[in-house]
């Protein structure tokens, strides 16, 4: 079921659809940070705001020239190995892979021109990964490393430890054709109710 909710303090809205227990969330218009601005995720109530969210999950901020990525709650992203740990850039198709996920707070996606995110062009789309140990989730992430902003246009996390591809939406949850059967045996016997029930008003 899809829902959709107005955030004014971004002035955006999220629809959130569920597909079994992954759920996807398109932000439209993107949302926007720029230097000196925070950004919060929060996958519990599927929403995102430049105001603080309570028990948020993702906090993205740009301090000065550098752009990170600060994993809250039991969330870890998926960065390299270094002292001061690069946020892995996915491309769209690729499976999640977390060898080194950690918590530090100074996770960068970029750092004085430096790191995964940075590009020759103006602007790079890219898919940061975490994971809580059971489930993933990815970040759809546009980074402009002329213009020092960073934009989010859509996250999707799985419920019940599925595995998930950057930036693939999944396919619609099928019902069982047994459960389809079912439904149609009833949606029958609703409707012969009803004409016996009109019937026997008519005579």
């Amino acid at each position: 079921m899809n829902k959709l909710t107005s955030l004014s303090a971004a002035s955006l809205a999220v629809t959130s659809a569920s597909f079994g227990a992954i759920v996807l969330v398109d932000v439209v218009p993107d949302l926007v940070i720029s230097q000196g601005q925070d950004m919060y995720i929060d996958f519990d109530t599927q929403t995102a705001s430049l105001d603080v969210i309570d028990g948020f999950d993702v906090r993205l901020f740009i301090a000065a020239f550098d752009v990170y990525l600060n994993p809250e709650q039991s969330w870890l992203v998926s960065a390299d190995s270094s002292s001061f740990p690069y946020v892995l850039k996915f491309s769209q198709g690729s499976d999640l892979t977390f060898a080194n996920p950690t918590s530090n707070n100074n996770s960068q996606i970029s750092y004085d021109n430096l790191g995964y995110w940075e590009t020759e062009t103006s602007l790079t789309l890219g898919y940061a990964a975490l994971t809580d140990g059971s489930n993933e989730a990815w970040l759809e992430l546009n980074y402009d490393p002329a213009a020092n902003t960073l934009g989010l246009t859509r996250f999707a996390y799985s419920t019940n430890g599925e595995q998930l591809t950057a930036g693939v939406a999944p396919a619609p949850v099928v019902p069982e054709p047994s459960t389809t059967a079912a439904i149609a045996a009833l949606l029958a016997g609703s409707a012969a109710l009803y004409k016996r029930r009109r019937d026997k008003a008519a005579a």
